[in-house]
């Protein structure tokens, strides 16, 4: 019988993880953004409107980033590289980014960004998502 109680509360204490692989980072100079949406607002590019924003330092081939205590739902992920640190995706006037961005499921845009429906995905307990930063 303690055994099923401990058992329980363990399972009450255990948290969601998210993790993300982001593959393909180019250099170690600035920071991987890493942005999680529930709707379309916003994504993929700004920030301001995504559930939560992480901020990594980059490293040359890949990071790992685990996202903690992210509840059960339906979302999208967008990541970009800044790599002159200044806090913003670049941009040129028409709106292609100029600093390497990634999307979940490594959608695809046709004549502009992938679409939200695209990119998402369920997530309801411990899973791993790898998103491939585009060459510039």
């Amino acid at each position: 019988m303690l055994y099923l109680i401990l058992l329980m509360l363990n399972l009450n204490l255990t948290t969601n993880s998210l993790s993300v692989k982001v593959n393909n980072v180019q250099s170690d100079a600035g920071y991987i953004y890493i942005s999680i949406y529930s709707n379309e607002k916003g994504f993929p590019i700004d920030i301001t409107k995504a559930e939560k924003t992480f901020k990594v330092k980059a490293k040359k081939g890949f990071v790992l980033v685990e996202l903690e205590k992210i509840q059960a739902g339906n979302y999208a992920i967008s990541v970009y590289h800044d790599i002159n640190s200044n806090a913003k995706l670049e941009t040129s006037f028409l709106g292609i980014p100029r600093e390497p961005i990634g999307v979940s499921n490594n959608a695809k845009g046709f004549m502009g960004p992938p679409s939200f429906k695209d990119c998402l995905f369920n997530f309801s307990s411990t899973k791993t998502i790898k998103i491939d930063l585009e060459d510039l």
